[in-house]
């Protein structure tokens, strides 16, 4: 089954996991405006505190994201809690910072040069309450250690760069945001929206805590949060505006 490979327009792909999607070349028009790219060489985005979800389980992590690097990059860590990556095979993973890296690894690459949505849906603390939707459908992981207990304490967040280490995104964001709530399945899809997707303050809004729009523009040093509260930093971006690009 075809459809939009995360705004992209239908067009031939590899099938992905148990899902029986398609990822699709190509690119088709959308109302994002601007989007932040890293460089892979030492940019990231830090918010300014913790981000207002202490002792609430529940939360989930929705973002657009392209890359064609399959090394090793990082997308997003809670510190001191878990962190996403991309591995070497260009396929995602979660994993808890600290102690033993036991992950929970997407089951396929995405490493393919086209924008992708992504939505990580935390239902408990251990890894097998998670759940991942890509363009719009959950997808399946594969679990090294599916029980182990993650930290769900209120913590500032780093984009793009580890707090242990420097290891980087090579890719372009877009339309970030974190809810202490967990977000439907109907969520996910009319977020994906068939790579048209809906904006994040249309659901659960009393429950999004950071929203990045990733519109700024010129030199800016910062991103704004749209709820107002958890303004990110933006680090060592060197070629101002060279790093939010319009798509």
């Amino acid at each position: 089954m075809g459809i939009n490979g995360g705004r992209g327009i239908v067009g031939s792909g590899s099938v992905l996991g148990g899902s029986g999607i398609s990822l699709a070349g190509g690119t088709a028009p959308f109302s994002f405006g601007n989007a932040l790219k890293f460089d892979g060489v030492n940019d990231y985005v830090e918010t300014n505190n913790n981000i207002g979800i202490s002792g609430s389980t529940p939360r989930s992590i929705s973002f657009w994201f392209k890359t064609t690097f399959t090394s090793l990059q990082t997308v997003v860590q809670f510190q001191n809690g878990y962190f996403l990556q991309f591995l070497n095979s260009g396929k995602l993973s979660l994993n808890p910072a600290g102690g033993t890296q036991a992950a929970a690894t997407l089951d396929f690459s995405i490493s393919d040069g086209n924008w992708h949505h992504f939505v990580f849906v935390q239902e408990g603390s251990t890894l097998n309450t998670m759940k991942i939707y890509l363009d719009g459908f959950s997808q399946s992981m594969t679990y090294t250690n599916a029980t182990y207990t993650i930290n769900t304490q209120d913590l500032p967040i780093r984009i793009g760069r580890r707090f242990s280490d420097n290891v980087e995104a090579n890719g372009t964001f877009d339309e970030i945001a974190i809810w202490d709530v967990a977000l439907s399945a109907t969520d996910a899809s009319n977020l994906y929206n068939s790579g048209d997707g809906d904006f994040a303050n249309n659901y659960s809004s009393e429950n999004l805590k950071l929203y990045y729009r990733c519109n700024e523009e010129g030199s800016a040093t910062t991103l704004v949060d749209e709820q107002g509260i958890n303004n990110g930093t933006l680090n060592n971006f060197s070629t101002p505006p060279a790093y939010f690009v319009p798509h």
